[in-house]
């Protein structure tokens, strides 16, 4: 009967103005059981394990535009792709430096 009272005490104390209490509400209260708790947080993947795949996966695509470029249509298409891929490649290459800068920033 405890776990009774302090169910429809949450119900009575969670009530507003806009929304009270009523009997519909307090007996689905007791009948669902005492509101359930948020569910925790997601657990984010530990910093390494994700940084080491960020950078597996850096070097894979470095690798894959490289393979792309030597490929022998790229003479006939070099015209059209160039303005798109020297902007992602500059932009590559200017975060890559900025972590390169802070990763011997924090070596000391």
């Amino acid at each position: 009967m405890a776990d009774h009272e302090d169910v429809v005490e949450d119900a009575i104390a969670n009530s507003t103005d806009d929304e009270p209490a009523s009997r519909r509400k307090v007996s689905g209260a007791i009948t669902n059981g005492a509101p359930k708790a948020a569910p925790p947080a997601p657990r984010r993947r530990p910093l390494p394990d994700a940084l080491r795949d960020a950078g597996i996966d850096l070097n894979n695509a470095a690798e894959k535009v490289a393979r792309l470029v030597s490929d022998d249509r790229f003479t006939a298409n070099k015209d059209q792709v160039t303005p798109h891929l020297r902007g992602h490649l500059r932009n590559t290459v200017e975060v890559c430096q900025d972590l390169l800068d802070q990763l011997a920033t924090d070596q000391g």
